[in-house]
C-alpha cells in the first residue's frame, strides 16, 4: 500500500508490452520489413515474465517466427519454433496450428 491506501502492486501486473511488440511486428511485416518483424516478434518472445501475463501473443509470435524463419531458409530455427507453439497449442483448432502442421509435413 502506497500513501494514498493504493495498492501499487496491480500497476505492474500487466503491461501492454506485448500487445505492442505484436503490433511492431504486423506493422513491420506490412511494410515488407520481414527482418524487422522477425525482431519485434522475437522481443516479444524472449520477454520474461511479461509475456506470461499475455500469453496469446506470446504464443502465436512462435508461430509468427516460424513461418518466417521458414520463408528465410532457417529451417532448423523455423521448425523449432513451429513446433514449440505445436506444444503450447497443438490440441486446439485453430487455423494456425493447421498451417504449422503443414509447414511441419515432409
Amino acid at each position: 500500500m502506497n500513501i494514498l491506501g493504493i495498492c501499487s502492486a496491480s500497476a505492474h501486473e500487466d503491461s501492454i508490452g506485448p500487445w505492442v511488440r505484436d503490433g511492431l511486428a504486423r506493422a513491420a511485416l506490412a511494410e515488407g520489413d520481414a527482418s524487422g518483424a522477425e525482431a519485434a516478434w522475437a522481443g516479444l518472445t524472449n520477454s520474461g515474465l511479461e509475456r506470461l501475463r499475455q500469453p496469446v501473443p506470446w504464443v502465436l509470435s512462435l508461430f509468427n517466427r516460424g513461418k518466417l524463419a521458414l520463408q528465410a531458409g532457417r529451417t532448423d530455427e523455423g521448425r523449432q519454433l513451429l513446433e514449440e507453439f505445436l506444444h503450447r497449442w497443438g490440441g486446439l483448432d485453430l487455423p494456425e496450428v493447421t498451417q504449422a502442421r503443414e509447414l511441419l509435413a515432409p
